[in-house]
């Protein structure tokens, strides 16, 4: 077996040995030997590479070091022409993968050769390897260490794709937690470098499937390879799921999004298929607990529209993503939370701030509105969310931080609502009514100055539906906000 302290040589030097078979099969066969393969030939590739750089540095004229430099910027910049018509070059350094050794050929480009600078035969690469040994050595990379990789070919691609939704990569996860626990002295678990040893982890995750992202053909090649990796996770009893906490929660939805359209034509995401990728982290029993405050409601709807948000760039990566985020909002409110409560306080924390401090004028009263428009909000929700806006505007003035009780703001989410969803005209009867005594309620509750601004459209509703509702005069006794009670 070759001895380390053959890792200053010449890069070429294994390339000849494999390819003078002073190597023997029974050696690689041995996974001990496999592994040092893999690691030699990446450390005497790098090696190589510095002591290049270090001689010619120290052994050139200023003015001829200096055009040197200029060169080797020239060969690692992706806007030079030759990169500039190569696709693939053009992939990588989006990817930030910028270092020219690491790639010696591009799968789509003609095979170059690179000659070393000081002279001598071309040098040897991670492809120069047997295939057959890269799914051996792939399961012993580092995590941060696989996504360079998968951009090396397209076969080593394969090779770290099929790691990915083995259960041998997820389960990776829980010997970094053993080791981050041992790794004390004391025997008591710093939790900062805990969390560190994770977070690095999850982030060589995430680069990871930016780089097979790459790879895919479009975004429903991509979903299924996340489906295939959550399916082969299997947790051990007593431990958290190491895909669901692992890639999404730990550093957190917004950071899965920019990797998720590094994957080819865009243009066929859909509200469907962003929801799809949501399904395979999210826990639906979170979003339906109907004792929910305002504060909880709105860390849920920031994890119902992180991923959306995220993947709504401004970089050249999202360019043809043309899903908004109030569509996928919209489709996850319907799909996920069935209590009604929850909906209401998920759409007011989307669009205003009640909890800390205190926004809500007429710009977030009309998004709201045009938001439940297009959401098509059944008619008692309109109702929940119309009383719930209320009920914080008229705290909002006992704090002082609007000057009228008249509920302005929850007056122009009504406005705002009803002129997007052509409300009465395209609503039944039945829905016209249940507003109308729904609204009658709410000026008794909240006072003169409510009934005096939603007065004009009750008498206007009233000759909707033929005069069925009796006249607001008279029907104007204050009540506590707490007691307010819609009938529905």
């Amino acid at each position: 077996m070759v001895e380390p302290s053959c890792t200053h040589a010449d890069v070429s030097w294994l390339s000849s040995q494999l390819e003078g078979g002073s190597l023997e099969t029974s050696d690689l066969e041995e996974e001990e030997s496999v592994l040092f393969l893999g690691h030699l030939l990446v450390d005497m590739a790098r090696l190589a590479r510095e002591a290049a750089r270090s001689e010619e540095h120290d052994r050139l004229e200023p003015g001829l070091a200096t055009a040197e430099s200029a060169s080797l910027q020239a060969q690692c910049t992706p806007l030079d022409s030759e990169v500039s018509h190569d696709p693939w070059q053009a992939l990588l350094s989006l990817c930030e993968i910028d270092d020219p050794w690491l790639v010696e050929r591009a799968p789509t480009s003609p095979p170059r050769l690179k000659q070393r600078r000081w002279g001598g035969g071309p040098t040897s690469g991670l492809e120069d390897l047997p295939e057959e040994l890269y799914s051996l050595i792939v399961p012993h990379v580092e995590c941060s260490g696989l996504a360079p990789l998968a951009l090396v070919s397209t076969s080593w691609s394969a090779a770290c794709r099929e790691h990915f939704v083995s259960g041998e990569f997820w389960e990776r996860r829980i010997q970094v937690q053993k080791e981050a626990m041992k790794d004390t002295r004391s025997g008591l678990v710093d939790h900062e470098h805990f969390m560190e040893y994770l977070r690095v982890w999850s982030e060589g995750a995430l680069r990871l499937l930016g780089a097979l992202a790459c790879r895919c053909s479009g975004p429903t090649e991509l979903v299924q390879l996340l489906r295939a990796a959550q399916q082969s996770d299997r947790p051990v009893v007593g431990w958290e799921s190491n895909f669901v906490e692992g890639l999404v929660w730990q550093c957190g939805p917004q950071t899965l999004g920019p990797q998720l359209v590094k994957c080819g034509r865009l243009e066929e995401w859909t509200k469907e298929r962003v929801l799809e990728v949501m399904c395979l982290y999210v826990d639906e029993d979170e979003f339906n607990d109907a004792t929910q405050s305002l504060d909880a409601a709105c860390h849920l709807a920031e994890a119902a529209t992180a991923l959306i948000g995220s993947m709504r760039t401004g970089s050249t990566l999202s360019r043809g993503f043309s899903v908004s985020l109030h569509e996928v909002f919209a489709l996850f409110l319907a799909r996920f939370v069935k209590e009604r409560e929850t909906r209401s306080r998920m759409v007011m924390a989307q669009f205003a701030v009640f909890v800390e401090g205190f926004v809500f004028g007429d710009d977030e009263a009309a998004e709201i509105g045009r938001f439940a428009a297009s959401a098509h909000l059944p008619i008692d929700d309109i109702i929940d969310l119309i009383t719930k806006l209320g009920d914080e505007e008229g705290r909002a003035y006992h704090r002082g931080f609007v000057a009228s009780r008249g509920r302005d703001a929850t007056c122009a989410t009504l406005s705002s609502w009803a002129t997007a969803s052509n409300f009465p005209a395209a609503w039944a009867e039945a829905d016209v009514l249940a507003l109308t005594q729904a609204l009658r309620t709410l000026a008794v509750a909240w006072g003169e100055e409510f009934l005096e601004a939603v007065n004009p459209t009750l008498t206007w509703l009233e000759a909707v539906i033929g005069g069925g509702v009796p006249s607001m005069a008279g029907h104007c006794e204050k009540a506590p906000l707490q007691e307010v009670a819609v009938s529905q």
